[in-house]
């Protein structure tokens, strides 16, 4: 699959096709993100390249390996050897091996969040993604039979398959458990383009802007990452230093159909697409305020739109903007635009996708002030 993301250097190559260029530090050359997806196996990988100043690509992470899985080992990438380009799904088994349930959320775990309702009052905000933050109407539609089980049980990793969506290998059948086995934690990328997002990069000449921009330039250069999404629950935000996990996030919507990635066989009569819509990512104003947005649809992966502030790299507890669902909304492939109007708001503008309930197409506009 060959749709890349490009983090350009002060010299950018001479690329061709669907690319978009960025900040980086690799002075003569660009850096490349590319997705990858394993047919069978349903694994995925983000995958890092060099780009010189001609155009060529290289890059000496092994491409498409089960075993061993090994990132850059001979330097590349703009860093010095032994450490090279890197590819996601590598970064991932080192974690695994290095960090004891590397997917709860500890002190080197995963951070990974969801929208939902925990107070069951029908208000949803940012929660962490355990199954003590979801209310009894959540829980039942991600794990029935947790749900319904007569003991109380409401503890954080309670649910066998919410533990599963987090990493949790213990129940797969190779353990001698009921649930499929992984090749990895990262699930195949199809259909979303990896965006990459640095410091901001639009010319706007607003002083309210150039303020905003100064404050992530310079030797304050905002740290990049690149966003994808994943067929297995998340939109995943990786460091492009390391390629390490920064954070993930689960949309709301998909909480009904999570279990489906535990079923035997997953082949490819039971494979399930999740977030797997394209993505978009621009500085625009939310209630005034400058903040780098980035939004998406699911694809084939459900009836939904999410929005997310990514301003801050790190993981933080305010990210979701919102999420959109209801009769308007189907299943959203095409990339969104993110654009201000002539009432000086910012919306996001998209068509409402393939199967709304009303049937009927229709152009969104979706104010990012309040959704």
């Amino acid at each position: 699959y060959a749709t890349m993301q490009f983090s350009p250097s002060t010299q950018p190559a001479t690329v061709l096709g669907k690319y978009a260029l960025q900040d980086t530090s690799l002075a003569g050359g660009t850096l490349a993100y590319r997705p990858f997806f394993e047919n069978g196996a349903w694994q995925g990988d983000i995958i890092q390249y060099a780009i010189d100043a001609n155009g060529s690509r290289s890059t000496d992470a092994s491409v498409g390996s089960n075993s061993p899985v090994v990132a850059g080992s001979s330097g590349g990438c703009g860093k010095t050897a032994p450490g090279g380009c890197w590819m996601a799904r590598a970064t991932f088994e080192s974690k695994v091996a290095s960090v004891t349930d590397y997917w709860k959320e500890i002190d080197g775990g995963r951070n990974i969040f969801t929208y939902g309702d925990n107070d069951g009052d029908g208000i949803y905000t940012q929660v962490d993604f355990l199954w003590s933050n979801l209310s009894d109407t959540e829980q039942f539609i991600l794990d029935p039979a947790t749900a319904a089980d007569p003991t109380p049980l409401n503890d954080a990793y309670d649910s066998p398959i919410l533990n599963f969506i987090r990493g949790d290998n213990s129940n797969e059948k190779a353990n001698g458990g009921t649930y499929r086995n992984r090749y990895s934690l990262l699930g195949d990328i199809i259909n979303s383009w990896p965006i990459y997002v640095g410091s901001p990069r639009e010319n706007y000449t607003l002083p309210s802007f150039i303020t905003f921009k100064n404050l992530y330039t310079g030797e304050k250069k905002r740290d990049g990452r690149i966003f994808v999404g994943a067929n297995d629950g998340m939109l995943h935000a990786f460091d492009e230093d390391d390629g390490s996990e920064v954070y993930a996030y689960v949309p709301s919507m998909l909480h009904g159909k999570l279990d489906r990635l535990t079923v035997l066989p997953y082949d490819n009569v039971n494979h399930t697409s999740y977030v797997d819509g394209k993505l978009t990512s621009v500085s625009a104003q939310v209630n005034g305020t400058w903040k780098t947005v980035l939004a998406g649809g699911l694809g084939a992966g459900g009836a939904g739109l999410f929005a997310l502030d990514v301003t801050n790299p790190d993981a933080s507890s305010d990210k979701i903007l919102f999420e959109l669902t209801g009769s308007d909304v189907g299943y959203i492939y095409s990339q969104p635009s993110i654009v201000k109007l002539a009432d000086d708001i910012w919306y996001i503008v998209t068509g409402n996708g393939y199967g709304s309930i009303d049937g009927i197409g229709k152009l969104l506009l979706i104010s990012l002030n309040d959704g």
